[in-house]
């Protein structure tokens, strides 16, 4: 991204704002809509406390291996891409 910057394409989106920047603003229009939507212990209060915990759970979900166990069949939404049976050996092949 760096290199996209100084080579004249400015950066876009959340990448242009700094990580304290982002922080800065991200409790500003939280607080906001925790206001707008029942304050302390509101519907929009509970809401971001349920999302962060169920985030918390699904991080496996985004490594390597996690994806390619839940990677979906790119012409059929019903299936998964990787057949069930090889999974075991593709999580326990290694020590790792």
């Amino acid at each position: 991204m760096l290199g996209d910057v100084f080579s004249g394409k400015p950066a876009e989106g959340y990448e242009a704002i700094s990580s304290s920047d982002a922080r800065k603003y991200y409790k500003m229009i939280s607080d906001i809509q925790k206001k707008f939507a029942g304050g302390e212990g509101g519907p929009q209060d509970r809401l971001l406390k349920h999302y962060a915990d169920a985030s918390e759970g699904m991080e496996m979900f985004g490594s390597r291996l996690g994806k390619k166990a839940t990677a979906l069949d790119k012409y059929d939404d019903a299936r998964f891409q990787t057949d069930a049976a090889a999974l075991p050996r593709q999580f326990f092949s290694t020590k790792q």
